[in-house]
This record gives structure tokens, C-alpha cells and sequence, in this order.
């Protein structure tokens, strides 16, 4: 299975270059955080206020995400993470939020999928297996 971030989840919304990617995982149901939907939301929000797209992309970009959430997505519970985010932050410079999906990669033994580079050098210092895309 996979782990996916907000990186990962605004792409498929956006329909940023690699998205299918992201669709292909999203038909296995790949497990992440809830964080990673209000993440992906205010991505975006800030797509919409930099006029990278208009409002009706931007909705349209919403209920894409509101349709993954509800259907394709497996949610961990955040709480039960926060302990090893913490400590991967502290030791790997990366935010928490980003600490988190490493965590519930680590946790799960599932294999990362991201767009942040940083996110997922610091996944590989830990051993934990991530992707690129």
C-alpha cells in the first residue's frame, strides 16, 4: 500500500503534472492523515488567490477533493503519530506536518508518495521507503 501527502493529494485535484499518478494510488485507497485534506484544500485556496486558477476550476478542484476524502482515501488516526513527528522533526528539519506522513509511513511500513523533495530526503535518511513523483 501507499502513504500519500498533501503534496500528492493537491496534485491529483490541481491536475498538476504527474497527477495520474496520484489517480492510480487513489483507486487502491492509500491511507493518510486528515491533515492531508485541509492541506490540499488550502492548496487550493492559494492556486485560486495567486489566479493560477479561476473559481470555477477551484471549486471544481474542491469537490474532486471532497469526492477522494470520502471514497478513496484510508484515514490513520493523527494522535497516535504525533510522538515519532515529533521526534523525526526535531532530528530531520522537516515540519511536523511533513513529520507526519513519514511517521504514518514508518508506522504502516507503506511506501511514501510525495512532490516534496525535502519531505522525502528525509524519509530516505530514515530508511523509509518514498517516492518522488
Amino acid at each position: 500500500m501507499t502513504v500519500i501527502d498533501a503534496s500528492a493529494l493537491a496534485a491529483f485535484c490541481l491536475r498538476e503534472k504527474g497527477y495520474d499518478r496520484v489517480l492510480r494510488e487513489l483507486r487502491v485507497l492509500p491511507t493518510t492523515v486528515e491533515l492531508c485534506v485541509k492541506e490540499a484544500c488550502n492548496a487550493i485556496v492559494v492556486a485560486a488567490r495567486r489566479g493560477l486558477i479561476d473559481k470555477t476550476q477551484a471549486a471544481l478542484s474542491f469537490k474532486a477533493l471532497k469526492e477522494a476524502s470520502l471514497y478513496n482515501l484510508n484515514f490513520y488516526p493523527e494522535l497516535g503519530l504525533l510522538d515519532s513527528a515529533f521526534n523525526i522533526a526535531i532530528t530531520s528539519g522537516v515540519t511536523i506536518y511533513d513529520a507526519v506522513y513519514i511517521a504514518l509511513a514508518q508506522q504502516t511500513g507503506d511506501k511514501l508518495l510525495t512532490r516534496d523533495r525535502k519531505q522525502k530526503e528525509a524519509a530516505d535518511r530514515l530508511k523509509i521507503k518514498a517516492e518522488l513523483f
